[in-house]
């Protein structure tokens, strides 16, 4: 999350007791990306420069909007990676938490991932077809969260809930929000937005932090 001159973030948040460190940036994913590439390179992103382990006290990890699928397969294999993914974050000996991914509202392609034409597009680029049918993006955001509390719950993973900390803001069906970058809404945040975001995460993680 990026907070420009809005306000604090995580990392400011928690500066007098800890140093936060993002997950190593992958060109064109926004992040971590989806389930699969956390498979393919989590081991990397657990060890330092120098190749050596990194030793982290906490570790906070979402996969989900990268995942959106909603043909059941990919819903499937979304849970089963998910469950690889958190059970070698588990093997690192780290705290965990697991936070849940944001609402997405506009439309998405049926039986395809996430492919939107730009950020607050009302209509995503479909890319079989135009006349591809469209589905509840958010629906298989829904689904996907309830997996993943199921993984990380069966574990005694806490989870922190992002998505009630924007449905409080926007509503629990919207087109636009006050805390959207783009009009109608999709999936990124003004640096007000973040900022909001930011607290739920700081207090959760400094909660964690303290009891080491």
């Amino acid at each position: 999350m990026e907070c420009g001159d809005a306000g604090p973030c995580v990392p400011e948040l928690l500066k007098d007791i800890a140093v936060v460190q993002h997950a190593p940036w992958s060109p064109g994913s926004g992040g971590a990306g989806n389930t699969q590439h956390g498979i393919d390179c989590l081991d990397t992103w657990l060890r330092l420069c120098d190749g050596t382990p990194a030793k982290y006290d906490l570790i906070a990890f979402n996969f989900g909007l990268h995942d959106l699928d909603n043909r059941t397969a990919a819903v499937n294999k979304y849970t089963s990676q998910l469950a690889n993914l958190t059970d070698r974050l588990r093997a690192t000996e780290a705290k965990l938490q697991y936070h849940l991914t944001t609402p997405m509202m506009p439309k998405c392609c049926d039986g395809a991932p996430l492919n939107p034409a730009g950020e607050g597009a009302p209509r995503p680029h479909c890319a079989r077809n135009e006349t591809q049918n469209l589905y509840n993006c958010n629906g298989v955001v829904s689904e996907l969260n309830q997996r993943a509390v199921r993984i990380v719950h069966d574990r005694g993973i806490p989870v922190v809930d992002l998505y009630r900390a924007v449905t409080d803001v926007c509503g629990g069906t919207y087109v636009n929000c006050s805390i959207c970058r783009k009009t109608p809404c999709s999936y990124h945040y003004t640096a007000e937005g973040y900022v909001m975001l930011a607290k739920p995460i700081a207090a959760a993680m400094r909660a964690a932090l303290v009891t080491l």
